[in-house]
C-alpha cells in the first residue's frame, strides 16, 4: 500500500504467496515499480519480472531465470525453485540465500536465518530416519524443511525449533545455568498442543548434533502418541498428561537405561549419524 502525505490511499496491491497478483483488487498498481516482498517489478521486454539482485524472479512460473549460485549448498532443491518451495515461512532477499521468517509473539515478522552450525546439524539429523519421519509429519505436504519433503501427517500442529544465542558468558550462565536444551508441550489459544524445544546455538555443530538427537529422539519419541490421544480426546489436558508422564529428572535417568524406546532410538539416530561421517 502506498500513501500520500496527508494519508489518502494511492495504490495497493494484493499478491498470492509467491508474488502473484491479485489484478481484480489491485489499485493503480503502475504508481511505483517496488512491490512484492520491497522488490522492483520490471516490465522490460513484457517479462514481468521481480528484480532480487543476483537473479530476476517469475512470479508467474514461480521461478528463477537462473540457476543459484550457492546451489551446492541446497542440494536437495532444484536451482531454480523459489524460496524452497514454501513462501509462507520463507524468504529470499536477494536472490541467493532462502532465510526463514521468525514469529516472535504478535509483532511483524523478522528475517532470520539459522547459524551455520545448527543448520548443518539439523541437516545430519534430517538424514537418519527418525529425523525424516519427525521433520516430514510436521512439514507441509510438498514444502521441504531441512532437505525433507513433507507429508503433512501432522502440519496443522507446531513443531517450533527455537535458537538462542547467547555469547556473553554470565548471562549465557544465567540463562541456562546447567543445561544447553529444553523439550516442551504448550497449549495454543486453539487448546492445541505445541511442541517447543529451545536449543543452546553457540555451540559446534558436533555438539549440536547430539543435543538434537538427544531431545527429538529422547523427549519426542512420542509426539504421534499425544497427538493422537489429542484428537480422539481433543482434551490438551490428557494430552499433555501422556506428554509429561514422568518428571524431567525421571526422563534423563532413563536416558541411561537401555530397555527405554527412546534410549535405542536415540542411539539408533546416532548410530546412523556416524555411518554418514564415514561414509564420506
Amino acid at each position: 500500500m502506498v500513501v500520500n502525505e496527508n494519508g489518502t490511499i494511492e495504490q495497493v496491491n494484493h499478491y498470492y504467496p509467491f508474488g502473484g497478483v491479485y489484478g481484480d483488487l489491485s489499485y493503480n498498481a503502475e504508481l511505483q515499480r517496488n512491490k512484492y516482498v520491497g522488490k522492483e517489478f520490471d516490465h522490460i521486454h513484457g517479462l514481468d519480472w521481480y528484480d532480487h539482485e543476483a537473479r530476476m524472479y517469475d512470479a508467474a512460473k514461480v521461478a528463477w531465470d537462473r540457476v543459484d549460485r550457492l546451489g551446492e549448498k541446497y542440494t536437495q532443491l532444484s536451482p531454480y525453485l523459489y524460496c524452497g518451495n514454501n513462501s509462507l515461512v520463507n524468504v529470499d532477499a536477494d536472490g541467493k540465500r532462502v532465510k526463514t521468517i521468525y514469529f516472535k509473539d504478535k509483532e511483524d515478522p523478522q528475517w532470520y536465518r539459522s547459524s551455520k552450525s545448527f543448520y548443518l546439524a539439523m541437516m545430519q539429523f534430517a538424514q537418519t530416519d527418525f529425523g525424516k519421519q519427525i521433520l516430514s509429519d510436521f512439514t507441509p505436504k510438498g514444502s521441504y524443511l531441512f532437505g525433507v519433503k513433507g507429508n503433512g501427517k501432522y502440519s496443522k500442529y507446531d513443531l517450533e525449533l527455537q535458537e538462542i544465542d547467547i555469547t556473553e558468558p554470565q548471562k549465557k550462565t544465567a540463562y541456562w545455568r546447567d543445561i544447553n536444551a529444553q523439550t516442551q508441550l504448550l497449549e495454543t489459544d486453539q487448546g492445541k498442543p505445541r511442541f517447543v524445544v529451545i536449543f543452546d546455538v553457540d555451540r559446534p555443530t558436533n555438539e549440536l548434533i547430539k543435543t538434537i538427537a538427544h531431545e527429538l529422539a529422547g523427549h519426542l519419541y512420542n509426539y504421534e502418541s499425544v497427538l493422537k490421544l489429542y484428537e480422539d480426546t481433543k482434551d490438551f489436558q490428557k494430552a499433555n498428561f501422556e506428554f509429561f508422564k514422568k518428571s524431567s529428572k525421571q526422563e534423563h535417568l532413563e536416558m541411561e537405561n537401555k530397555k527405554y524406546e527412546k534410549v535405542n532410538l536415540y542411539q539408533q539416530v546416532m548410530n546412523q549419524i556416524e555411518q554418514f561421517f564415514k561414509h564420506k
